[in-house]
């Protein structure tokens, strides 16, 4: 069941109880959290809601989706949760895989440096054949 909704794009000057009284226009709300700036801890437009109910999360997806609040346009997206599956046998292996940090053997250089600085300093004479 699938009751969660990302929301974007309200004014960052709202304050948690103010945008829960806008989302319980749309459905029971059983939690509200505001995405934060790590950094600076403020509030930066965008919260995730948990509604009480699948066909609440659903009506409230379709009628905030454009929605228009101090000359911002929300936009709403479903949230999917993944759960671990047992631990044992193929299957948690398989999930394990998947979530693991493994670094990638692709380097992408992108508007860093040119083909020429490559070929000209010797530092970079090792990514030269790669390019």
């Amino acid at each position: 069941m699938n009751t969660k909704l990302q929301v974007n794009n309200f004014p960052e000057t709202h304050t948690k109880e103010e945008i829960r009284k806008i989302c319980g226009v749309f459905g029971n709300v059983k939690s509200i959290d505001l995405i934060k700036d790590t950094l600076t801890g403020q509030f930066k437009g965008s919260i995730h809601v948990e509604y009480t109910s699948e066909i609440e999360a659903k009506r409230a997806h379709s009628s905030m989706m454009g929605f228009k609040i101090d000359e911002n346009v929300l936009f709403v997206k479903k949230l999917t949760t993944i759960t671990a599956p047992n631990q044992g046998g193929m299957e948690g292996e398989m999930f394990k895989a998947l979530i693991e940090d493994k670094p990638t053997e692709c380097l992408m250089i992108k508007n860093i440096v040119s083909l020429e600085e490559i070929e000209s300093r010797i530092d970079y004479k090792e990514l030269e054949f790669d390019v």
